[in-house]
């Protein structure tokens, strides 16, 4: 693009002026500065004279550098420094820390230049020159040049010393303390700490020898008393020592200068790549050569090399002599070699192609096979003179780089020095632009992206040239045998001396031992380094695929091609390799789990990395050719194994066999055949199995066998002798284990083959008996025997992957088949079997509670006592086996800190409970109280206590690191959600069917989404109707009843004799449902321990603030260690290692001794090699949607999981509350629960146990809860609630989760639970907390407000619900500051407030254009508006309208108004259209296909309706306001919206889209299908919305109109009709609001207009209104008004220059023409007011031609109303405004006619069409009091008559009174009286003459006088009969009147009837009336029998003449 382009070539001006070189010298400076800066603070004084002497100064003239000039010069420094030599201690202080600001940011400025490096690197073709300095300087910061580099003081980048010297001293006498120093002068500075230390130590020895010496003495007698005892120096505290050690080392700065190294070593990486397209800086473009590097063209452009592959090259001659793996020196010179090796990968790959051309054509290669092992060659000369050897020098570079340990400084140091993905992107927590993403993410990623194709390049070249290395195993042995024949020579010649007579020292030390510290990076550590990369960045694994096409059937006789992910070439030589070596086969596991993680080529799951590995395991495809010798490994290999791990590792059969659990009896809980067998005899043998033994120790263990297929039998076989796991065992294990997780989490495929397999086996007791051995039987027998905690822990992981297939995966279920996965329901079976919940010692109703173990008894374990915190007991249960997980949990797993076995127990127990719900009949073989209760109270009343530090009188568990902490208080909470979600509230009111109970479930949900506001997190805390399960809401209903279980006495299965809880009796108390218990647990009124611990979990950690700390601290505490690459360092080896220190220098050891001891502990800390695994997790909910892998270190993601679970959980509480609350009223029973177990340690032969733990049940709503926690447990400086910790949550946008915004939506969909259950103001006070003012709740929301919205969003958007609580309390009334809006909007003063980012969202018009965002900004048009109008309240509160005032001061200042404005309704340059027009067109032409465009121009329209609305507010506020800058404001309004040049208002108006096309998509779908009126009436509903603008409007419920239909209708034609149906009801809703909001503004504009005028003393031309605007906008809005026909009728005799041509005439819909209709009315009056003297200056004057169109267009558009068939209401509103505006303009003529002669006979029929239809609606009754009328339609109804009757008055009126030739007029009547419609109404309008409508004779009137054929039609209509029936009426009441008012008085009160004056008015005019002879005889004997009943009331008008001289004067000319 021409963006990119310019981009480009401004970089490569940059690039071409010496970027590069200058950022080489920045960072060169930069490093100086840092060093001269850390020298200063050493020596105490500051900068100083350390900067002045390290800085080198720039020559003079040279170029300036980045780093130049950047901190002033040295000399600027020093005199700084020296000038203060008298400084206060304070100044010293602040000096310090600017000197430490000023260091930081000098590493901070350093890491940015070579970042710059490095993406110049990764984009540009750097020169030789350039590429040699960045080597350059990579070697000068790694050995620390001049002295320094380190950035702190230290000697450049050594790899640390974890024994002695680079490691804090572990004592904490202050002899021993090794001050914490940051800047240098601290530890591995100097020996001093070292030496103080042993020192300190060694004076502790000699004391203890001392001591045995004087107790020899004492023993013999030569003194009296013993000695006092010396005791040790007290050791520190691990967490203190290692943040001792972190912190000094980032004091010295290594960690940062590990990561700039890092960076330029990327740099190098990508200048050397020579497999994309590198840009040349001259060109502009690529390369002339495309792909390839220009450091070393592709051969066909390079000139120079001979046949013997030597290559003469300057440019690479350069390169190799600093990269000649050849070259002794070339390597000596680096101190650091294996970053020097890294550089030779880098070259080797630089070489790569010229390399493979010299090749042989059969592929091979001049190296020598991977049997040559490591050994170095000799330096080889170059090729001749200067040459390069580069196929020799490439094979030895990839070979060089493995001696050198490269793969394992880049798998410990290089890779996370990168950083953590969560840390990385902190930013986005804060981000403040709603499509902000976090740019450090991606860096994280891209760097790991890059890193992991030049590692595939790196395999690729080992793998194609054989130089793999050997494995470890295969070194190790090579090693012993070398070890061994040198101690056999030595021997061999010992002996020969001895023969010789020579004197030889014997030798007993025997071979010397193999040091694995010497050991190379072997296959392991290769494949170790991609499965790092893998897990690091999943993505990354598809660079170790290769691709390949394949042809599929795509159906009739078609092939489709498709490209598919094929093995590499590393994994198929890998698949050999494994094949003939059993140490490999880690490996190749471990490869293979790491190629899982990749994703597809199409993105589907068919065609990820899983899938291909299964399709390989499986036997559907092959790697390689195998033959019988080269077997191929497939799943039944993988299951034989891990069965024959878990037979030889299991116990011998001495070994207290009967508390273990066999894999014999796991096989016959399987066997159809043994279901006779007593099921509790082993149940209660369960007690004691799994992990007696967890050192993983390293002694001696078989390779596992190599079984075949599953066909052959196999018996276990093994030896009496007990096994463990070694070194292979163990990786090879853990990677088998790792392969089926990471295979079943991502392909149903493997998960449905692997839980398929059966493996045949005969039981070892010789009983003979055969079985067949399932996956999950297997993996469940692995764990029941010892087996280290992490291998069990990926042993659970790997059976909850395999068990998450639900039903719907295969085959469908059928009706009423359980959802359930059968494969879940066995699991639940095989967990029950081994017992990992000591059930049987911890129930409550159990007689071995006590304990049955043999161990030493324990007073007490975590009972009551009164002990200080430090002196709590670590344990509450004693160190036996046999409390299975809790032993592991409290004895094994504390001991270090990490849980591993602990976790996988609660993923798998999350895992069945998801897939397989709480089983209620589990155990009932032996338990009287089944079910699943035992494990979900062990989550809720062991585990999470004791992590969260909420167990009374023991220790919180200790954790290794934050993340080790969070991710197993995750893992529990993922227990407690899944249980919550799947539970479904009972009715217990009346017995309902399984469908009613789905129906009540279903409506309990959408009450939660409307009445409780958790409509954001809706589908997350609740499980699918459809999922319900019949045999679970039985055991829910039981909850409600304290009900007691009867053991029988029948000795069946059950009989008591054989059940646990057999010793308390007959009976025991039902066992509640786990999702009841916790649920009572969370709303108990005491606040149980389970809210306790949630609201604790979201407090802790500084809350939404501190949660990035948590990946800070394992961030930099994993780049500190990554110092120190495969022997990170340990408190305990470090105190052993200054023992050995300590004793040398006492000479207890000799120099040999203390050297090989200090190897011993260096050996022992290596790290393992462990296959990673990505631990499968997902965001919570129903579904698997979210899944996704995390690490084990990722802290923030699982503090992030854990806040998330917390909010969900209470969420899913609150929303079960009231149905809750309604059961437990509609229980008979007083609720309590029991326990089914009780987490106490045991006290023998106490019978404590017998006391039953029993709580009665008491609820509370959440709102109470929540607004009277008291945090003071969690933060004493905070508020006494939690709710304002959740409320900081709401901004909190998370960089972990799948769904970022899920923490935020949880939170705030707390905060509207609470906000509708409470008060406005109890809300506020309860939300804002100490915080009056609620600025930190204020800033949440804003951040809340602008969070990106996620891509895939299928909930309530977070931005929508937040938008939408604010608009539901913006127009509460209220005197009172505590509004929430308000508050909200910053109206209570915040300076980070929802209103600012409302406005930087519409800012940006795509935010309002797109479809996704659309809606959000139509509430802040809307929002915006309700602030603007906020001033015209009278109740504002007065800081309110202050800071009110300050808002729309704030808009003003912006010219907000204005650019908005121009912005939707202008041109946007050249010749592009407006928004508004675009969106018109759009509904002009139909186009509704496409279903979000359409709603996202609903919403365009509804938005400028807002923006129109606020211009009309915004102009009338103006109008009042005084001040210079305002009225020029005002002034710039005006003429912006009515300009003579071009009126915003015009151009709008003639934009605003009226109507909608008729015969496009909406209307042929509405035209498809005609649903009967039943169907319509259940399924319609009022629209959603704001009630001014969708009140009236209603659509569809598509799913209540399905459900209505008959089975033979067409349900998807009836769906495409309500779709087009509702989508046509809003566009009209859309265009109507529009059209108002428009006339809003017009009416405000016009009205303003004159009071501006007043306002100032002249008025520029261009802005003077005058009557030829106001007629040019009148005549637009009539044009507008008429229809198609219309239009073209009367377009050409209303023709306006620039205005007609832009109007396009569509039908109109009746409530767009309303607002316009009013406008017109209103513009009339302004149009026709009198003119003044000023007025004609400012413009010309409106003639008669003007009126004459103006009511042409008037008749037009009442015509046009006529034609519209649409709602007939809303057209004869528009009609009766229509015709009052007739009547004003027909009141100005004086000489004009509306007709004329030369008027065509269809503009004749157009006026009599609206004359007939004026007729019509004018024959309603009107009514002098409202009170006559029946309703409000009828009222309405009257009004419309009344201004119809008008306009036909005005317009009969104007045509009689007219002295013109009347042929026109003539014309005109003949018409318009010889229509039979206007004959109905006439007929209707002489009946209103007897229903007492008083204002209908006027009318009737006109039409007499108009013409001859009106009259003649009213006196055929019966005018006459109709007046003597009134007559008649009134003749009656009069008589009656005087008959009840007799006398005088009651005559003379009695007042002539008000129609009377009308009444003989008409019959004058009809008696005047050219009738024929006929009816004037009719006519004047009607009139005689009027007279008769008027008698006695014209009697009464002549005797009381003069008083109504008007009505006695007619009276008299009728008679």
């Amino acid at each position: 693009s021409s963006s990119t382009s310019a981009v480009l070539v401004a970089t490569d001006q940059l690039v071409t002026n010496g970027l590069v070189d200058n950022l080489i010298k920045t960072v060169r400076e930069l490093t100086g500065v840092m060093e001269g800066i850390a020298n200063g603070l050493r020596n105490g004084g500051g900068a100083g004279a350390g900067a002045a002497s390290n800085t080198t100064t720039p020559p003079p003239g040279g170029p300036t550098g980045f780093g130049t000039g950047m901190f002033g010069s040295t000399t600027t420094t020093t005199t700084t420094t020296t000038a203060q030599p008298t400084s206060t201690l304070s100044n010293k202080k602040k000096n310090l820390d600017m000197e430490y600001a000023l260091l930081g940011f000098t590493q901070m400025q350093r890491q940015i230049a070579s970042e710059c490096l490095f993406y110049l690197a990764y984009h540009t073709q750097l020169t030789v020159g350039e590429v040699t300095s960045i080597i350059d300087l990579v070697k000068e910061l790694t050995n620390g040049s001049n002295g320094g580099g380190g950035g702190g003081g230290s000697s450049g980048l050594p790899l640390l010393d974890p024994l002695l010297m680079d490691v804090p001293s572990p004592y904490l006498e202050d002899g021993l303390t090794t001050t914490t120093m940051m800047m240098g002068g601290g530890i591995g500075s100097s020996s001093s700490s070292t030496n103080a230390a042993s020192a300190a130590t060694s004076s502790w020895y000699q004391q203890q020898l001392q001591q045995q010496q004087q107790q020899q003495q004492y023993q013999q007698g030569w003194n009296q008393l013993p000695p006092p005892p010396t005791t040790m120096p007290k050791m520190k505290d691990a967490k203190e020592w290692n943040d001792e050690l972190i912190t000094n080392l980032w004091g010295r700065g290594q960690p940062q200068l590990l990561q700039c190294v890092s960076t330029l070593l990327m740099s190098i990486t990508c200048a050397f790549d020579s497999r994309h397209v590198l840009v040349n800086r001259e060109s502009h473009g690529p390369n002339s050569f495309g792909v390839g590097n220009a450091l070393f063209p592709p051969q066909t452009h390079f000139e120079g090399s001979s046949g013997s592959g030597v290559v003469n090259s300057p440019a690479l001659t350069a390169i190799h002599s600093r990269l000649d793996p050849n070259s002794q020196t070339a390597e000596e010179s680096w101190k650091r070699r294996d970053v020097w090796g890294i550089l030779l990968i880098s070259y080797a790959l630089l070489l790569r192609p010229a390399a493979s051309q010299l090749v042989s054509p059969r592929g091979g290669s001049s190296s020598s096979p991977q049997q040559s092992g490591f050994n170095r060659s000799p330096p080889l000369g170059g090729g001749g003179s200067g040459g390069v050897d580069v196929k020799s020098t490439f094979s030895k570079c990839l070979m060089v780089a493995s001696q050198l340990k490269s793969l394992t400084f880049a798998r410990l140091s290089l890779i996370p020095s990168f950083g953590m993905p969560s840390t990385m992107s902190s930013s986005s927590a804060s981000a403040t632009s709603h499509r902000t993403t976090s740019d450090d993410a991606s860096t994280y990623d891209f760097f790991v992206s890059i890193f992991a194709e030049f590692t595939a390049q790196y395999v690729d070249a080992l793998c194609h040239t054989g130089n793999i290395p050997i494995t470890r195993k295969e070194w190790y042995d090579e090693e012993l045998n070398l070890a061994q024949s040198e101690w056999m020579e030595k021997d061999q010649k010992r002996q020969f001396g001895m023969w010789a007579g020579h004197a030889v020292e014997e030798d007993i030390g025997g071979p010397r031992p193999v040091n694995v510290m010497d050991r190379p990076d072997c296959l392991e550590d290769v494949f170790a380094l991609i499965s790092c990369i893998c897990a690091c960045n999943p993505d990354g694994a598809q660079a170790f695929w290769s691709t390949a096409e394949e042809q599929h059937d795509a159906g009739e006789g078609q092939l489709e091609i498709s490209v598919v992910l094929a093995p590499s070439r590393c994994l198929r030589m890998l698949d050999l390799i494994q094949a003939e070596s059993d140490s490999a086969l880690f490996v190749y596991l471990s490869f293979l789990s790491s190629l899982a993680l990749s994703g597809g080529t199409d993105g589907t799951e068919a065609s990820n990395g899983a899938s291909m590995v299964h399709s390989f395991l499986s036997g559907n495809r092959t790697m390689n050719n195998h033959s019988e010798r080269h077997m191929h490994f497939n799943w039944n290999n993988a299951l034989s194994a891990i069965r024959w791990y878990a037979e030889q590792l299991s116990p011998e059969e001495g070994d207290d066999s009967s508390k273990k659990v066999s894999s014999d009896r796991i096989r016959r809980s399987n066997s159809t055949s043994d279901t006779t067998e007593s099921s509790s005899t082993y149940y209660y043998g369960a007690g004691g199995s799994s992990s007696a033994n967890t050192s993983g120790d390293n002694s001696s263990a078989n390779s596992p066998i190599r079984q075949g297929t599953s066909s052959s039998s196999y018996s276990s076989g093994k030896d009496t002798k007990r096994k463990e796991l070694d070194e292979v065992g163990r990786s090879t294990l853990m990677s088998l284990l790792c392969l089926i997780s990471n295979v079943a989490t991502r392909s149903a495929a493997a998960r449905e083959f692997i839980l398929s397999i059966q493996l045949p086996a005969m039981d070892s007791d010789g009983t003979g008996a055969s079985y067949l051995d399932g996956s999950l039987e297997i993996l469940f027998s692995l764990l029941t025997v010892p087996i280290p905690p992490e291998i069990q822990g990926l042993a659970f992981m790997a059976i909850a992957n395999l068990i998450r297939s639900r039903p719907t995966e295969g085959m469908p279920k059928a009706s009423g088949e359980s959802k359930k996965s059968q494969a879940a329901l066995r699991a639940w079976e095989l967990l029950e079997i081994c017992q990992f919940v000591p059930i049987k010692l911890l129930s409550q109703y159990s007689s071995y509670a006590a304990g049955t173990s043999a161990t030493t008894s324990m007073s007490t374990f975590g009972r009551q006592q009164n002990h200080g915190t430090s002196d709590l007991p670590a344990t509450c249960f004693p160190q036996s086996s046999e409390y299975m997980m809790i032993y592991q949990l409290e004895h094994v797993e504390a001991e270090v800190g990490t849980y591993p076995a602990t976790e996988g127990f609660l993923f798998l127990l999350s895992t069945l409970v998801k897939y397989a719900g709480c089983p209620s009949n589990l155990g009932s073989q032996w338990r009287l109280r089944p079910g699943c209760a035992p494990y979900i109270e062990y989550v809720t009343d062991f585990v999470l206590p004791r992590a969260t530090g909420m167990s009374k009188n023991v220790k919180t568990l200790p954790f290794a690191s934050v993340a080790d902490e969070c991710r197993l208080i995750n893992r529990a909470m993922e227990v407690v959600e899944a249980v919550l979600v799947r539970y479904v509230v009972p009715p217990i009111s009346e017995k309902k069917t399984l469908d009613e109970i789905k129906a009540q479930h279903s409506s309990n949900m959408n009450a939660a989404r409307v009445e409780l506001g958790l409509a954001p997190i809706i589908s997350e805390i609740f499980c699918s109707a459809e999922d319900i399960d019949e045999e679970d809401m039985t055991a829910a209903i039981q909850d409600f009843r304290n009900e007691m279980i009867y053991s029988q006495e029948d000795g069946g299965m059950n009989a008591a004799g054989q059940m646990l809880e057999a010793s308390f009796g007959k009976k025991v108390p039902f066992p509640k449902t786990p999702g009841f218990s916790i649920l009572t647990n969370i709303l108990s009124t005491n606040k149980g321990l389970l809210f306790k611990i949630i609201m604790k979990l979201l407090a802790e950690h500084g809350g939404a603030n501190g949660v990035q700390e948590c990946n800070k601290m394992i961030s930099s505490e994993s780049l500190a260690r990554s110092l120190f690459r495969e022997t990170p360092p340990n408190l305990a080896y470090t105190k052993n290692s200054m023992d050995f220190h300590a004793q040398q220098r006492q000479n207890v050891l000799d120099e040999a001794a203390y050297k090989e001891a200090l190897s011993t502990v260096q050996q022992s800390m290596l790290r393992p090699i462990n296959p990673l695994l990505l631990i499968s997790c997902s965001d919570g909910g129903c579904s698997d949607k979210n899944e996704k892998g995390a690490s084990l270190d990722d802290a923030v993601l699982w503090r992030e999981r854990t806040l998330v679970m917390s909010l969900r959980i209470l969420c899913a509480a609150a929303a079960r509350e009231e149905a809750f609350v309604q059961s437990m009223r509609n229980s008979t029973a007083s609720l309590s629960i029991v326990p089914t177990l009780l987490f106490k340690g045991p006290i023998h032969g106490s019978m404590t146990h017998r006391f039953v733990d029993e709580h009665k049940i008491n609820v509370s709503k959440m709102t109470q809860l929540l607004t009277s926690s008291s945090s003071a447990l969690h933060r004493t400086n905070r508020s006494n609630e939690i709710l304002p910790v959740i409320a900081e949550y709401v901004g909190y946008n998370a960089c972990s989760l799948v769904n970022p915004q899920g923490i935020a939506a949880s939170s705030f969909s707390i905060i509207s639970y609470v906000s509708h259950g409470m008060t406005q103001a109890e809300c506020i006070r309860s939300l804002c907390g100490d915080d009056i003012n609620g600025v930190g709740l204020t800033r949440a929301f804003s951040k809340g407000l602008s969070l990106p919205v996620p891509d895939a969003d299928d909930g309530a958007n977070l931005r929508d619900v937040i938008l939408d609580l604010i608009l539901s309390n913006v127009g509460i009334d209220s005197n009172s500051s505590l509004n929430f809006s308000l508050m909200m909007l910053g109206l209570s003063g915040s300076r980070h407030n929802c209103f600012d980012v409302i406005l930087d969202l519409v800012a940006d018009v795509d935010f309002v254009m797109n479809p996704a965002t659309s809606s959000a900004a139509t509430k802040c048009f809307e929002l915006i508006f309700r602030v603007s109008e906020l001033g015209s309240r009278g109740n504002l509160p007065e800081l309110a309208r202050t800071h009110q005032l300050l808002l729309t001061e704030k808009l003003r200042r912006s010219n907000f108004w204005h650019s908005q404005a121009v912005r939707y309704m202008g041109e946007r340059g050249g010749s592009a259209s407006s928004i508004l027009h675009e969106v018109s067109r759009y509904f002009r032409h139909d186009q509704g296909q496409d279903v979000k465009v359409t709603n996202r121009n609903n919403d365009v329209l509804h938005s400028i309706a807002w923006l129109l609305k606020g211009l009309a507010v915004e102009t009338s506020s103006l109008m009042n306001v005084r001040g210079l800058a305002r009225q020029n404001q005002f002034q710039s309004f005006i003429g912006l919206l009515l300009s003579h040049r071009d009126p915003l208002l015009l151009s709008a108006l003639i934009d605003v889209p009226l109507g909608q096309a008729k015969g496009g998509t909406i209307w042929e779908k509405l035209h498809s299908w005609n649903p009967s009126a039943d169907v319509l009436h259940n399924a319609k509903v009022p629209m959603k919305g704001v009630a001014e603008v969708c009140s009236g409007y209603e659509v569809i419920d598509i799913d209540i109109m399905l459900g209505n239909l008959d089975s033979q209708r067409p349900k998807n034609s009836a769906r495409d009709w309500a779709l087009a149906w509702n989508m046509f009801v809003k566009r009209s809703c859309a265009c109507s609001h529009v059209s108002q909001a428009w006339s809003d503004l017009a009416r405000t504009a016009f009205i303003c207009y004159p009071v501006f005028l007043n306002m100032t003393e002249q008025v520029e031309q261009n802005m003077a209104m005058n009557k030829r605007v106001v007629l040019e906008m009148l005549c637009a809005i009539l044009l507008r008004l008429l229809s198609p026909s219309h239009f073209d009728a009367l377009a050409q005799y209303s023709f306006l220059p620039g205005i007609t041509e832009g109007i396009v005439a569509e039908d109109i819909v009746p409530e767009c023409a309303m607002p316009l209709c009013n406008t017109v009315l209103s513009l009339t009056e302004v149009l026709l007011e009198p003119s003044s003297a000023e007025d004609d200056a400012n413009g010309p004057e409106i003639v008669e031609e003007d009126t004459a169109r103006v009511c042409m267009l008037i008749i037009g558009a009442i015509s046009s109303c006529a034609g519209n068939e649409a709602a007939s209401s809303s057209n004869d509103l528009c009609g009766a405004l229509l015709s009052c505006a007739l009547a004003r303009v027909l009141t100005t003529s004086e000489t004009w006619c509306i007709v004329s002669e030369n008027m065509p006979s269809r503009i004749l029929e157009l006026y009599a069409n609206a004359t007939s239809y004026l007729f019509n609606i004018s024959a309603s009754p009107v009514y002098a009091s409202q009170d006559r009328y029946s309703n409000a339609h009828d009222l309405q109804r009257g009004n419309i008559a009344l201004a119809a009757r008008s306009g036909l008055s005005s317009l009969f009126g104007h045509l009689n009174s007219l002295e013109t030739d009347d042929s026109m007029v003539e014309l005109f009547c003949s018409k318009l009286f010889t229509l039979e419609s206007v004959r109905k109404s006439a007929s209707r309008l002489s009946q209103l003459i007897a229903a007492d409508d008083n204002y209908v004779a006027g009318l009737l009137q006109q039409i007499v006088l108009l013409h001859s054929d009106g009259a003649r039609l009213l006196a055929k209509s019966g005018i006459t009969s109709e007046l003597l029936s009134f007559a008649h009426s009134y003749a009656t009441e009069e008589k009656k009147y005087l008959a009840s008012h007799m006398g005088v008085s009651g005559a003379a009160s009695l007042k002539s009837p008000p129609a009377l004056n009308g009444h003989l008015s008409l019959l004058n005019v009809l008696l005047s009336s050219p009738l024929p002879s006929s009816d004037r005889t009719a006519l004047a004997i009607d009139t005689m029998k009027t007279f008769k009943e008027y008698s006695r009331a014209g009697e009464r008008l002549l005797q009381s003449y003069p008083a109504e001289t008007e009505l006695t004067t007619i009276f008299l000319e009728t008679l």
